[in-house]
């Protein structure tokens, strides 16, 4: 998932994410995004409400998500 938080609230915005237990990784970026969120679910259901959770935080302007279908390098 990708973030991009209002003004210069991305700190805010990755103190809040650091306590969800669904996200495995957390990265700083820059450009069109600020932060970079990996997430894990058990199902597309748990997937679904961790992602609304996740955009109702305050200080989210706006998010984007992908879903990685396999790896191919780690």
């Amino acid at each position: 998932m990708t973030i991009a938080s209002e003004g210069d609230k991305a700190s805010d915005v990755l103190q809040a994410l650091q306590g969800n237990p669904n996200i495995s990784a957390l990265y700083m970026t820059n450009g069109r995004w600020d932060i970079v969120a990996e997430l894990r679910a058990e199902t597309l259901e748990a997937f679904e409400r961790a992602l609304r959770g996740i955009r109702k935080l305050k200080g989210i302007a706006q998010s984007e998500t992908n879903i990685l279908l396999s790896t191919h390098k780690h």
